[in-house]
């Protein structure tokens, strides 16, 4: 396949050489080429390998602690203490009987 897209050889000499007719190898280097495309264009998944599934779970866990960190920070505010808003929406909830 390669020999024949690095036009060392003539197609039909690589065929005899190889035993195989041309019209297969036409089909195998057009289906050899819409790959080529379709990869670098970035058409096609990939399955990815353990070191890079490890690396997301990683940053993903990472990710969850900061805006869970960012989230007990604006419910309590940034000094420790309950915000305003807080107090004024357990004053809501405790009229409703929640």
């Amino acid at each position: 396949m390669l020999d024949g897209l690095q036009d060392e050889d003539s197609i039909s000499e690589l065929c005899r050489r190889e035993g195989i007719a041309q019209s297969l190898y036409y089909s195998w280097s057009k289906e050899f080429l819409e790959a080529g495309k379709k990869r670098l264009s970035g058409a096609t998944a990939r399955a990815a390998t353990s070191t890079e599934v490890k690396d997301l779970r990683r940053e993903a866990r990472d990710l969850k602690e900061v805006v869970a960190e960012q989230a007990l920070e604006r419910r309590h505010g940034h000094n420790g203490m309950p915000s305003p808003i807080d107090f004024e929406r357990r004053h809501e909830l405790n009229n409703k009987g929640v």
